[in-house]
């Protein structure tokens, strides 16, 4: 029952939360975390989609900005982005460490990002720029 008094609770993104529970993970190169990006990862069969995007605007939109980040998610995975903007598909060199793969990507100040993970071994740098995978979608007709 409600006795009238209230608790002001702090958060951190630490609190109660170890690090080997979390399924994914997207930090600065520099090991921070990021603030500045909202994600939503989805399970499809075996595969999964992983949607990044800024959750702010840039601070000058004329002067363009870029952070480099790491995406860990958890077990061995085969990456693809898809280029929302093109329609292209490509292979996206990764890493595995400690049993999560590791993507390391640039995103500047309006960028999106649409990855998705299927099981397997993900490609290393020069496998993924030469893999035949990388097709570009047809699109029929101009959407206005």
């Amino acid at each position: 029952m409600f006795n009238g008094k209230m608790k002001a609770l702090t958060f951190s993104y630490d609190d109660g939360v170890e690090q080997d529970v979390r399924l994914m993970d997207i930090r600065r190169e520099d090991g921070s975390r990021t603030e500045n990006l909202i994600h939503q990862l989805r399970q499809d069969g075996d595969s999964r989609w992983l949607f990044i995007a800024h959750s702010r605007e840039p601070y000058h939109k004329d002067i363009p900005q870029y952070q480099d980040i790491r995406i860990r998610l958890e077990g061995s995975w085969k990456v693809r982005c898809y280029d929302t903007l093109t329609g292209g598909i490509r292979n996206m060199p990764a890493a595995v460490d400690s049993g999560k793969t590791v993507v390391r990507t640039r995103l500047h100040d309006l960028d999106s990002l649409l990855l998705h993970f299927a099981p397997g071994m993900p490609e290393t740098a020069e496998t993924a720029a030469d893999s035949p995978a990388c097709r570009v979608l047809p699109i029929s007709k101009r959407v206005s």
